[in-house]
């Protein structure tokens, strides 16, 4: 019956199917079995680190089913590092650590927050390596996307008052946690296939920004989050990590910035839209060292503008 009906037919019923029709579906025989997979595992969206989401990724690990995904969204910010998923420990040993632990505080105040820090930085360094482990499998994925979120109000740590947040211990440092999955771009297999990235990362972690091949990139969009006790920002890094990007880019897109050199950016072989909105370097200094280093990228002399809103177009000058 599946000879029978174009490939195409079989998607595009599979596609108006639920989930649990698509699951016994995959019993059938191969090809639907190769279509379900497909259709489960085109998207690995991670948006809380929680007993499912490590579930699906020893799966994909495991069962050798990077090679079906598409799109591939990182959204540390809700990430739990809380002691809920710690494992059970037998009752004499919690009655034995919690009097250690007592003793201790009563002696150095400063013990029971740099454990508890200790134990957030263990297991946040084995939610990203699990995560590293399995992302490094994958090996053609267009899009990739790297989200942090912006708490509309309220100082660093942003996500405490905001109601959709875990209402426990989250990611102690973000700038360790943007570097590890920023490392993705230098080390995955998908870098060769990557179409379009998308960054939205605290203005402190350009720093974390590498020097990358992403020879199929073509749509770049990378947008700066503000927070009260981080306000530096590295432009020089940003404007490192945008040239060794600019023989292939066609989209060009920088946000939540409040001075950017405005200038023709013809000599990016391929770009034809460039757009820039609200930029906050803070420096004169780091401004200076942006516009030097993109004047060489566009081989004309830029000078910083301060403008809400920038965007322009040029003409597609690839071959």
């Amino acid at each position: 019956m599946f000879d029978q009906l174009p490939t195409e037919i079989w998607w595009g019923i599979f596609e108006y199917l639920c989930l649990n029709d698509i699951i016994r579906l995959s019993l059938v025989n191969h090809a639907f079995l190769e279509m379900t997979q497909q259709l489960l595992y085109r998207k690995l969206d991670i948006v809380l680190f929680d007993e499912k989401a490590k579930s699906r990724l020893r799966t994909i690990r495991s069962s050798s089913l990077g090679h079906h995904i598409r799109y591939l969204y990182i959204r540390p910010t809700r990430w739990s590092v809380s002691a809920q998923t710690d494992p059970p420990r037998r009752l004499a040993r919690m009655i034995l650590s919690s009097t250690t632990d007592f003793i201790r505080a009563v002696f150095d105040p400063g013990y029971v927050k740099r454990k508890k820090l200790a134990f957030q930085k263990t297991r946040m360094n084995e939610q990203i390596q699990l995560a590293l482990e399995t992302m490094k499998t994958l090996d053609n994925v267009p899009e990739y996307w790297l989200i942090w979120q912006q708490h509309p109000s309220g100082p660093f740590p942003f996500w405490i008052f905001w109601p959709h947040a875990p209402r426990k211990d989250v990611w102690p440092d973000a700038a360790e946690a943007t570097t590890a999955f920023l490392s993705l771009l230098d080390i995955s297999p998908f870098r060769r296939t990557l179409t379009k990235l998308t960054l939205r990362i605290p203005s402190h972690t350009t720093e974390c920004l590498p020097s990358v091949d992403l020879p199929s990139l073509e749509d770049l969009n990378v947008a700066l989050l503000k927070r009260q006790e981080f306000t530096n920002a590295y432009p020089e890094r940003l404007a490192i990590f945008i040239s060794s990007l600019s023989m292939t880019l066609r989209i060009l897109s920088l946000s939540h910035l409040r001075t950017f050199p405005s200038s023709s950016i013809v000599n990016f072989p391929r770009v034809f839209m460039f757009s820039a909105t609200q930029i906050f370097f803070n420096s004169s200094l780091s401004i200076y060292i942006l516009c030097r280093v993109l004047a060489n990228i566009v081989s004309e002399t830029v000078r910083p503008v301060s403008t809400n809103s920038f965007t322009k177009s040029v003409p597609n000058f690839a071959t």
